[in-house]
């Protein structure tokens, strides 16, 4: 089994990780269909990982090789036991020809991201190892703003003068 680790613009493969040392929101377990031994292996990483992880890890189990006609032996039933009993997402994909590996990354960001804007994961924790970037910064900036201004409105009755607006009258 292998990690990835994906952060910022840097990939990192590690065959063993120390994890007490990482934080991370999101975890991708792969094994190869094509042998037994790779998937007895999700059992034992997946453990590992919950161990260390915080607890609002996003996890996904991703059976690969499924280009590989023939030699499968991890059956599809096998693994989607596995993911449901544990909560994760499963998806098959195949490093060789592609198929559903931007689906798979694109669906875990998905899901990370949807758990931060509901509220569920809170980016001022460290422990999420979520680095908030300048951008997604100014725009909840821009919601708390229009929040407040809104909580003032219902409070107080007060509403700030338009901008750009042309007054009426004379002056």
């Amino acid at each position: 089994m292998k990690f990835i680790i994906i952060a910022d613009t840097f990939v990192f493969l590690f065959n063993s990780l120390n994890l007490k040392q990482i934080r991370f929101i999101g975890a991708i377990l792969v094994f190869d269909v094509t042998q037994r031994s790779s998937f007895q292996g999700v059992t034992k990483w997946y453990q590992e990982i919950k161990g260390y992880a915080c607890d609002k890890i996003q996890i996904a189990l991703v059976a690969n090789k499924i280009d590989i006609d023939g030699k499968r032996i991890i059956t599809t039933d096998e693994v989607q036991k596995i993911a449901k009993e544990n909560d994760l997402a499963y998806f098959e994909t195949s490093g060789k020809t592609g198929q559903n590996v931007d689906t798979l990354f694109e669906t875990m960001a998905q899901t990370i991201l949807q758990r931060i804007e509901s509220g569920e994961i809170d980016t001022s924790l460290e422990m999420y190892g979520i680095k908030v970037g300048p951008g997604i910064a100014n725009v909840q900036k821009q919601q708390k703003s229009q929040q407040d201004s809104q909580n003032l409105k219902l409070q107080t009755g007060y509403q700030p003068p338009l901008k750009n607006k042309k007054q009426e009258g004379c002056c």
